[in-house]
C-alpha cells in the first residue's frame, strides 16, 4: 500500500488537525474556568496554561495520526 499523499492531502491533514486542536484547547479552557468558578475563585495563570497545553500535548499527535489515516483512506 502506498502511504504517500499529494500536497493537497497533507494540507488537509494539517488544517484539520490544527482546527481540532484549537477547538479542543478552547473548550478545555472554558470548561476549566467554569468548573473553577463553581468550585473556587476561578483559575489562575498556571491552570490556564495547563488547560491549553494538555490538549495540544496529549491530543495533537493522536489527532494528526487520525487525520493522516483518514486522508490515506480517502486517497485509496
Amino acid at each position: 500500500m502506498d502511504r504517500t499523499l499529494p500536497r493537497s492531502g497533507w494540507v488537509r491533514v494539517w488544517r484539520r488537525t490544527a482546527v481540532i486542536i484549537g477547538l479542543s484547547s478552547l473548550l478545555s479552557l472554558v470548561v476549566s474556568e467554569a468548573l473553577m468558578l463553581v468550585l473556587s475563585r476561578g483559575i489562575d495563570l498556571a491552570g490556564s496554561i495547563a488547560s491549553l497545553a494538555l490538549p495540544i500535548i496529549l491530543g495533537g499527535p493522536a489527532m494528526f495520526y487520525m487525520q493522516l489515516r483518514s486522508a490515506q483512506l480517502a486517497e485509496a
